[in-house]
Order: C-alpha cells, then structure tokens, then sequence
C-alpha cells in the first residue's frame, strides 16, 4: 500500500471530494425521477461524477441542451440544507498555494461557484467546470486542461476523486489518484492508489522552495 506521494500539483473534484452535496443532489434528482417517471437506481447508478448533460442526455434527451443543464444546476444549488465540507477540506485548501492546485467539476460554473461560497473555500487560479470542456469524465479533458493551465505535466499532478467516472478521468490522463471514499465503496473505487474517508487521514505539506508537494497517508481503509 502507499503511504507517502510526492507532486507539483493537487487537483480536486468537487462534489463528494470536498464537498458532501449528496443529500441535496439526491433530493433534486429524486423530485425528476417523479416528474419523468424515471426509476431512480437507473439514474442514481450513473449521475454522480458526470455533467448534468450527460444524465439529460440518457433519460430527458428532449432536453438535453446546455441552457437546461444549467437551469437545472442553479436551480438544485439553491439547495444547501445538509450540504457540508468533507473533515479537513477547508483547513487544507486555505493553507495551499492558489497557483499550485486546481478544481476539475463535472458542475457548471455557476453551480460549482455558489457551493464554494457557501462553505467559504478560497478560489485557486485554475478552476475547471463543466462549463468549460467538450467531454466530460471519464474523458480526461478536464483534468489535461487543469494540468496545462498549471503549467505541470500530468504524471506530477495527483488528483483527488470519489467517483469512478472521476477516477478513470484522471488514469486516462496519465495521473495518480487518491480515492475519497464517499459517495461509493473502496471496492467501486478501482485505480486508486490509495482511499481515505476524508483529509483528516493525510498529512500533505508544499516545499515553496521546490515547488513540492509531499503527501503522508495516516489512515488508509
């Protein structure tokens, strides 16, 4: 198992990486499940860690456009009840260099904005929402994207995810992964090099000197 990794940049998902948006997500998708007599375990198997277009795409294809993915996004981030950081989020992203970590979001950018806000997470210089790439996860798109704009090789990036199609969209960057065991199992998890149940279980430490990252693993499952 790892217990130590070294990297010049720290890419984050959102939803269910830093932030536990499960219980406002599943209470938007549910009322459309009902509204389109959609059975739920069809939806809730593939929503989580995919753009809202792509779950419009599969079962409201008549409204698969980006003006109603949108719509959708700000009206279901009006939502904030139970909505919290994963424990150590917020201590970690405020004490991190803003050039030398990044977001990767299958939300929009006015979803994935408002729910930054909300917990009061600083902004990094390199915000990458689905609002900004062609593919979305598990193509790696967004993650090569974030990469370029940092200004660091993907295979010195590792990436933070808690969802499958997540995990596969940075593998097929040629990235390391650390799994946020969240909204699915370790075993769902697969490629990661390592899971952890929040960031309380990492000791992650930057060398400004040499722009390193140095990531300690406390508690694995």
């Amino acid at each position: 198992m790892v217990t130590q990794l070294q990297c010049k940049a720290l890419l984050f998902d959102m939803d269910g990486t830093l932030i536990d948006t499960t219980p406002a997500v599943e209470r938007y998708w549910k009322n459309f499940c009902k509204q389109h007599s959609i059975i739920e375990e069809e939806l809730f198997s593939m929503c989580h860690g995919v753009r809202s277009i792509e779950v419009l795409k599969r079962f409201t294809p008549e409204k698969a456009t980006l003006e109603h993915a949108t719509f959708i996004e700000n009206e279901a981030a009006q939502d904030a009840e139970g909505v919290t950081a994963i424990n150590g989020a917020f201590n970690l992203l405020h004490k991190l260099p803003a050039n030398a970590w990044a977001i990767v979001t299958s939300a929009g950018r006015g979803m994935a904005e408002l729910r930054f806000n909300q917990q009061s997470f600083p902004f990094p210089k390199v915000f990458v929402t689905g609002s900004e790439v062609t593919h979305g996860k598990p193509h790696p798109e967004g993650y090569l994207k974030a990469s370029k704009e940092l200004g660091i090789e993907p295979i010195d990036c590792v990436v933070f995810e808690d969802a499958p199609a997540g995990i596969q969209a940075a593998l097929n960057g040629n990235m390391r992964v650390i799994g946020i065991v969240s909204t699915h199992t370790k075993e769902s998890l697969d490629g990661a090099l390592v899971h952890v149940k929040s960031y309380d279980d990492l000791e992650i430490e930057y060398n400004p000197d040499t722009g390193i990252y140095t990531i300690t693993v406390i508690n694995a499952l």
